[in-house]
């Protein structure tokens, strides 16, 4: 992964470039990109859910035990921003959590439990899906 938490933003490319290498686990790749994202970004905790052949999602990489509550939640109540984003292909952007409780009331409950306010989730798109 990092040898530091010093790293740049040109060295995260670098370690998802050599994730490219044939045999390489696309578990390790997630991982860099949710460390990459709390670090080069406002996020302070970052998530990925992928689908599976079958189109069920499954919680990939998180940056945290906290982000990863969250990302089985969302999966267990069948709603929240990213299975949003996931079915629509559209970013999600939650500026207030609290404001969402109509829509993922669920989701809301275990977000702000563990302590999130906002949410921005993004689809992900592997060619055409």
């Amino acid at each position: 992964m990092f040898a530091n938490e010093g790293e740049s933003f040109v060295e995260v490319f670098v370690a998802i470039a050599d994730t490219l290498q044939t045999g390489h686990d696309v578990i390790d790749t997630m991982d860099v990109l949710v460390r990459g994202c709390t670090m080069f970004t406002a996020a302070i905790a970052a998530g990925i859910l992928l689908a599976d052949s079958s189109d069920v999602l499954h919680v990939a990489a998180s940056s945290s035990e906290r982000a990863s509550d969250v990302e089985e939640e969302q999966l267990g109540a069948h709603e929240g921003p990213c299975l949003d984003a996931y079915r629509s292909g559209a970013t999600i952007e939650v500026s207030s959590i609290a404001d969402a409780r109509g829509t993922w009331p669920a989701f809301s409950d275990i977000a702000e439990a563990r302590g999130y306010r906002a949410v921005h989730s993004v689809p992900i798109r592997f060619g055409s899906q």
